[in-house]
């Protein structure tokens, strides 16, 4: 894993990032009750929420958007990363996932997938720290960007490859992190 902070943000990942920063309440970090999705609407299809269980013990999908279900071919809304995701791509999301638990800001990952014959996806998630009582992190406020193709190509293709899911980790064969920073 490198720190590469070569590699720009997309305009709607740094729209996300400034919205959590302004949320944040006398630098505490913000909670739940402080994003207003009214705020953001053009971003709703590309974000999700993930609570916190048991101190990082495990992790559940709360929400997530549409865009996101379409491009997995699946909604993940109200399952356990430990049900839903197997494997390594399980242990390397869980242990993504409980990066944020210390962070005091945004967390920026870049992977990249293989999976069926040899494809390659590659991922930025942004994961931002929610917490109730503006320290102790309860929920992560997350944004997946597909960076090989463009949204509607990402589609298309699955629907081409007479596939259910474009990305789907039961066939996850490879999964390197490139990057992972603080910002």
């Amino acid at each position: 894993m490198s720190d590469n902070n070569t590699i720009p943000l997309e305009e709607r990942a740094e729209k996300l990032i400034d919205y959590w920063r302004g949320k944040k309440p006398g630098g505490k970090l913000p909670g739940r009750g402080h994003i207003d999705p009214t705020e953001i609407p053009d971003l709703l299809p590309h974000i999700g929420l993930i609570d916190v269980i048991g101190s990082g013990s495990d992790f559940r999908y709360r929400l997530v958007g549409t865009h996101l279900n379409q491009v997995f071919g699946e909604d993940f809304t109200g399952t356990n990363v430990s049900e839903t995701k197997i494997g390594a791509y399980g242990d390397f999301l869980t242990d993504l996932y409980r990066s944020v638990l210390s962070a005091n800001g945004p967390i920026v990952s870049d992977s990249i997938f293989e999976f069926r014959e040899k494809n390659h996806l590659k991922i930025r998630r942004i994961l931002l720290p929610l917490a109730r009582d503006g320290k102790e992190v309860d929920m992560i406020l997350f944004m997946n960007i597909f960076r090989t193709r463009n949204d509607s190509e990402v589609i298309a293709a699955r629907y081409r490859r007479g596939m259910d899911a474009l990305f789907d980790q039961y066939q996850l064969s490879a999964s390197t992190e490139l990057s992972r920073r603080p910002l």
